[in-house]
């Protein structure tokens, strides 16, 4: 699967409004896309903004006609999209689950609904085939659901990080005891290896007892290394600490740097409105026309330049709020011994602010009952555009900006737009074309005939 939503490409179709406002939305499973069949009803789920082939694979076999064979985008329309969840794992439990009520629909019409068992054949597939309604109440379940597994996973996730934490400290103050006595038990180690290799080296044709001693200076040989993986562990540990701390405070000097500049800018510089007070107007006397010329050039540049300086910027108190408060990053060779169950703490499902786009908002009626957190809304009406449309919509885009007055653009980042455009195979540049020289006039030749063309044809081949 890709991890982020591809370009369309060749002849697809692709509704354009669905996509995400940013990169990290569009992240594969952060977003569901519900498509209904205008004909049958019939719904499909995807985290794509447009219907392959392959998403035809979940359609069952009930009757005949009831699995189309290709997409045909004149049929198929958004229905709705579900998200952006909280991360993708989410996302893709909810797919999951939608497809297995959707299953569950086509499986237990019987029970559902006992009264279908009299309509006739063709009837009945109809009926099963139309999941308009169900999808709505299957949304609100799945939503339900992840909202009450949202707060057992917060428990489950509280669990786990204490049992991180009673690992780590278990482990660590293991190797700070270990380092602490590396010293002595060293020494003590190496000594009783000399003693055991010179006991070996006596031993004759008892090879059980050279045996026993060979593996006795092995497990000593290896403990010594144990020791000083331990002293290279704390030392690499303690390195990287020093190394986050330093960036951290660094960080936190740049912040406050930062926004000491802003709250300066909100208020006006105070040093520059000192400067621009007591700048004067040079006087003429004693001056000829070059140096006076000059004293106003520079009198005229630092007055505007105080100015400026000097006038409240009523974007700064904005551009603070932006500013995000550092920081301190986690040590990963503090958490590297974890085993692997405790190495990754899982992110506890939530339904807060997530928001379902309906192409009509009527079909949020057919649920029961919705989670209160969920957020209902109208997404704009739908473009089906083909890949010669959307490149004349970003040519369009671009030339209002152009021509626009009242924005600048920069030049880098219409270069930009041009080379993926251009990489992506939406704009093709123009090719030169070739100055073709007319031919001198010459003397007229009757039209050849249809034998004369033949013998030619007859020559070439030959």
């Amino acid at each position: 699967m890709p991890r982020y939503i591809p370009p369309p490409k060749r002849n697809e179709k692709i509704w354009f409004e669905l996509l995400p406002q940013t990169r990290a939305e569009r992240r594969h499973g952060r977003h569901v896309y519900m498509f209904r069949n205008i004909q049958t009803n019939q719904m499909l789920y995807t985290h794509y903004p447009r219907i392959q082939q392959k998403t035809l694979q979940q359609l069952p076999f009930i009757g005949k006609h009831s699995v189309p064979p290709s997409v045909r985008s004149d049929l198929w329309t958004a229905h709705c999209r579900v998200g952006p969840f909280e991360t993708a794992e989410q996302g893709r439990d909810a797919l999951k689950k939608l497809s297995e009520f959707r299953t569950l629909h086509q499986l237990c019409w019987n029970e559902t609904n006992p009264e279908w068992r009299k309509e006739p054949k063709k009837t009945l597939i109809r009926k099963i085939m139309d999941m308009r309604h169900n999808a709505a109440a299957d949304l609100a379940q799945v939503l339900t659901m992840q909202r009450e597994m949202g707060s057992d996973m917060i428990k489950r996730w509280e669990e786990r990080a204490q049992a991180q934490d009673a690992y780590l400290a278990k482990y660590w103050a293991k190797v700070e005891a270990t380092v602490q006595t590396a010293g002595p038990k060293i020494s003590e180690i190496e000594r009783q290896i000399r003693e055991l290799e010179t006991e070996q080296a006596n031993q004759s044709d008892q090879s059980s007892e050279i045996n026993d001693l060979t593996k006795r200076i092995r497990q000593l040989k290896a403990e010594i290394r144990r020791i000083q993986g331990c002293k290279r562990h704390l030392k690499s540990r303690d390195r990287r600490e020093a190394q986050l701390e330093e960036s951290y405070r660094d960080a936190l000097v740049r912040y406050e740097e930062e926004m000491a500049t802003y709250e300066k800018q909100a208020k006006g510089d105070p040093e520059a409105k000192a400067k621009l007070a007591a700048l004067k107007v040079p006087e003429k006397e004693g001056l000829d026309e070059r140096e006076y010329l000059r004293a106003m050039l520079n009198y005229e540049r630092l007055k505007a330049k105080y100015e400026e300086a000097a006038k409240p910027d009523p974007m700064a108190e904005a551009r603070a709020a932006l500013l995000k408060v550092p920081e301190k990053g986690l040590n990963e060779i503090y958490f590297r011994p974890l085993p692997m169950p405790l190495k990754h703490l899982p992110s506890p499902f939530t339904v807060t602010n997530l928001k379902v786009s309906w192409a009509d908002l009527r079909d949020a009626q057919y649920a029961e009952q919705w989670p209160d957190s969920v957020k209902h809304e109208n997404f704009p009406e739908m473009k089906v555009l083909t890949v010669a449309e959307l490149k004349k919509e970003l040519e369009n885009e671009k030339k209002e900006i152009v021509e626009h007055p009242d924005v600048i653009v920069e030049k880098a980042v219409l270069e930009k737009r041009d080379a993926m455009l251009t990489k992506g195979g939406l704009l093709m540049k123009p090719r030169p074309k070739k100055q073709i020289e007319a031919a001198p006039p010459g003397p007229k030749t009757k039209p050849k005939s249809k034998k004369q063309k033949k013998d030619d044809g007859l020559m070439l081949t030959v």
